[in-house]
């Protein structure tokens, strides 16, 4: 036969949704009850340590594993078409345009550092140009190619810094 604090364990794991903070939930429903559920707990809002779940306002956090199962979405800047040559954006990623003979960009952007990773890409199609390098410095980078443009083309960044 199940033991008592078995049988509320189980009664509270299938049938109690609660609105509170996991310290009221704690203390109204079951002593230590954090460390004796085993399973998932699944807050869609309220706080853990001060940290606001569920949330619309964007929180700095630290992770030991972060997994995005479907997509990592960052702010952004995509620069119109025909607007080409060097551009102030300061967010995370982004796209900027290469003039037609063109063979760099400069990028001012406040997130970047010197130690910085700076993940460039080519994202249309250009039948000689290839980015030969990205060079991050103090609040901007570089994006070089290989050869001189055909036309426009659209390059896409990533900035990741780390700690």
């Amino acid at each position: 036969m199940a033991s008592l604090p078995d049988l509320q364990k189980q009664f509270y794991e299938r049938y109690v949704t609660f609105s509170g903070s996991i310290t009221d939930l704690a203390n109204t429903f079951y002593t230590n009850l954090l460390a004796t559920v085993d399973g998932v707990i699944t807050a869609t809002s309220g706080t853990i340590n001060n940290v606001i779940i569920g949330g619309t306002t964007p929180l700095a956090g630290t992770f030991t594993t972060l997994t995005a199962n479907t997509n990592i979405v960052t702010s952004h800047t995509i620069t119109t078409p025909g607007t080409t040559g060097n551009q102030t954006i300061n967010k995370s990623s982004g796209r900027v345009n290469i003039a037609a003979a063109g063979t760099t960009i400069t990028v001012t952007n406040s997130l970047v550092t010197a130690n910085s990773h700076v993940f460039a890409v080519l994202a249309s199609n250009d039948t000689t140009a290839r980015i030969a390098n990205v060079v991050p410095g103090a609040g901007s980078f570089v994006v070089n190619l290989t050869a001189a443009a055909t036309a426009e083309t659209k390059v896409s960044f990533f900035v990741v810094n780390g700690v």
